[in-house]
């Protein structure tokens, strides 16, 4: 199986922290370029801008496996299929992810394989699950503050001591990056006023 990556080293590191299976051979790029034929495409740098998905068009490969965790609304010319490849859930052993049918899932579950990882299903929707929770908690979190409840390091503390969270909220959002979970919020609040992103939130992203 041969297929493009397009990363940056953070990301890639995450993508390989559990091994590369033998039979797949990866062209790792960080820009999309049309480089010959492919398999696949992963595209950990995905963003909906028309100059990136234009050159992701240009491209050849039947399979597009995008990081688009606020669901862009885009078109190419192969198959769409969305993952979470936010920092901090890309290395996880279950990638989450959504498609429309069969066929797609089976490539892309030997596809994961090769990466030691394996598919969960999850909803087509922005944020799938575990971005919409992640994304909840840091909102939380930046609410509290602006109420003056206790300090970024305090509260990190005490939401990594007294929960199973792997990280505290605030360092979370600098890991994923602020812009980020500002992005997903602002999709989701256009739904659900319980998704608007905090004033401080906000403020941080604009300047990170």
């Amino acid at each position: 199986m041969r297929i493009a990556v397009i990363t940056n080293e953070d990301l890639k590191a995450e993508l390989l922290a559990r091994g590369l299976q033998e039979g797949i051979d990866i062209e790792w790029m960080s820009t999309p370029a049309a480089s010959g034929s492919f398999d696949a495409c992963i595209d950990l740098l995905f963003d909906a801008s028309p100059d990136h998905v234009a050159a992701l068009a240009q491209m050849q490969t039947a399979l597009y496996l995008l990081n688009d965790v606020c669901k862009s609304d885009i078109s190419l010319p192969g198959t769409i299929l969305r993952f979470n490849g936010w920092k901090t859930c890309l290395g996880r052993s279950v990638m989450e992810l959504a498609a429309e049918d069969e066929e797609t899932m089976s490539i892309t579950e030997k596809l994961l394989a090769y990466f030691n990882r394996k598919a969960e299903w999850v909803p087509d929707q922005p944020g799938f699950v575990t971005a919409r929770v992640i994304s909840m908690i840091i909102n939380e979190a930046y609410l509290a503050l602006e109420a003056g409840v206790s300090t970024k390091e305090d509260i990190d503390i005490a939401m990594q001591s007294g929960t199973s969270y792997p990280y505290g909220p605030f360092a979370w959002s600098q890991l994923i990056g602020t812009g980020q979970i500002e992005k997903l919020l602002l999709k989701l609040s256009a739904t659900s006023n319980r998704y608007q992103p905090s004033r401080l939130l906000q403020q941080e992203a604009a300047i990170q």
